[in-house]
This record gives C-alpha cells, structure tokens and sequence, in this order.
C-alpha cells in the first residue's frame, strides 16, 4: 500500500493502468530477486 501512495507522488497524473503495470513489473522484480 505504501508502495501505490509512493508511485502516486511519483506519477500524479499517472492512471491506474500505469500503475498497475507498474505494480506488476516490480513484484516480477522482486520475484527474479528472490
């Protein structure tokens, strides 16, 4: 939750797909890290 509040900062004008795509390419980050 803490993460979607930091991308909205980020991206104020960003719309949900945005964000959701960009939710799914970190948790794919995390999950290769892991």
């Amino acid at each position: 939750q803490k993460k979607l509040l930091k991308w909205q900062l980020a991206h104020p004008c960003g719309t949900f797909d945005e964000c959701a795509d960009w939710l799914r390419e970190s948790n794919a980050k995390r999950l290769k890290c892991s």
